[in-house]
């Protein structure tokens, strides 16, 4: 039974000079993505080099979830990134375009200078964001102990985001350590539940279903995921998950009828939002209801 991450690689706004681009960055606060790669690349016909249109153009790129695009434009920025502020925006940015497209190398070298550059500023959210990024590196090469090293020194910075303590319980949970996954869980929902954030609340809820259902405890277990459920309600991705975990938890009570009741419903969603990976996962469920109907 896998978990589905809530993995989310920080960025943030540093370096930036609004009165030299101040419409561009307006653009792109206001997702009007395309607008501000436009005016950025209009403004670039002058002066090539130009750190804020080219950072401008980048971080577009990089929300229109098309990193390979905002390469160019960060590498073009390097000649003229003056100040440390603007050089760990820039690391920064690089770490998260080369995080997306799979070179983890590349992307831990950018996050690393960038989280040296936050310390010798004394910039706090840069290095929480830093240290949550290469946390990210560790994680996703399989590295679970060190990616909690580098999670919870981002929250000795003072920080209790609700995404550090998420990612802290993934990492237990993939670790084998479902109760010490199950507290962070805990503290992660219920500062998700404080900033607002039902989605993602819910989608934690969901995953604290599942660890008590490798627990055994299907008591627990579906209270969970029906609380997951109620909460990610508007959110399609999440709710074909949230179905597919209550597959899990018919299929474990050994009702089958239900778990593909569930799965047909989680499969229907996750095709509607173009979820591959996922729905791939949920059919290769059906097919073994289907496998083990025939014996």
């Amino acid at each position: 039974m896998k978990l589905y991450k809530l993995l989310i690689i920080a960025t943030f706004f540093v370096g930036i000079s609004y009165a030299d681009a101040e419409q561009c960055i307006n653009l792109l606060q206001s997702k009007d993505y395309q607008k501000a790669i436009d005016l950025a690349n209009k403004s670039l016909r002058w002066n090539k080099y130009d750190f804020n249109y080219n950072m401008c153009a980048a971080m577009s790129y990089i929300a229109l979830g098309e990193p390979k695009y905002a390469i160019p434009y960060l590498k073009n920025a390097t000649k003229n990134a003056n100040t440390r502020y603007q050089k760990e925006a820039l690391y920064n940015y690089m770490g998260v375009s080369y995080d997306m497209i799979g070179d983890k190398s590349k992307a831990l070298d950018n996050y690393t200078k960038a989280y040296k550059l936050a310390k010798s500023l004394g910039d706090k959210n840069g290095i929480i964001d830093n240290l949550s990024n290469i946390a990210h590196i560790f994680y996703s090469e399989g590295y679970y102990d060190s990616a909690i090293r580098f999670y919870k020194k981002a929250l000795k910075q003072g920080s209790q985001s609700p995404t550090i303590l998420n990612n802290i319980a993934l990492c237990y949970a993939d670790l084998n350590h479902p109760h010490k996954a199950l507290l962070y869980y805990a503290k992660s929902s219920q500062a998700f539940d404080e900033k607002g954030d039902k989605v993602h609340g819910g989608a934690t809820y969901l995953n604290m279903g599942v660890l008590y259902l490798k627990l055994l405890d299907f008591k627990d277990a579906k209270t969970y995921i029906q609380k997951g459920l109620s909460l990610v309600n508007g959110n399609k991705y999440w709710k074909a998950v949230g179905y597919q975990y209550m597959g899990w938890y018919y299929d474990n009570k050994n009702e089958k009828d239900k778990a593909v009741f569930y799965y047909q419903k989680a499969l229907k969603l996750a095709n509607q939002v173009g979820a591959k990976g996922l729905a791939n996962s949920i059919q290769q469920n059906i097919s073994s209801e289907e496998v083990a109907s025939e014996y």
